[in-house]
């Protein structure tokens, strides 16, 4: 499969409103996300959650490049990670 690496991030939420600069503390949720380097290639994936539950986001880019070569989102990681996987397949058969 590659590298896969499981990492948490700190996203600070604030209750609905505006955020002001005056706010110095607000709650911090983790969000899990995973990276994956093969070929050549790096894929990031973040959860997100709304009212009809958690949503996976995938990016594609060349390893050290800006550039996003492909975008989707999934209902799970495991899918998420599938769609990754068929798309890294696919551009090293076209590459090679």
């Amino acid at each position: 499969m590659g590298v896969v690496s499981w990492r948490t991030a700190n996203l600070r939420q604030s209750p609905p409103g505006t955020l002001r600069k005056s706010d110095a503390v607000l709650p911090t949720t983790q969000v899990p996300n995973a990276r994956v380097q093969k070929h050549g290639f790096l894929a990031d994936v973040f959860m997100s959650r709304d009212s009809s539950g958690s949503i996976f986001h995938y990016i594609i880019q060349k390893d050290g490049a800006a550039e996003i070569l492909y975008w989707g989102q999934e209902h799970s990681l495991r899918d998420a990670l599938e769609r990754i996987q068929e798309y890294l397949a696919d551009a090293r058969m076209l590459s090679a």
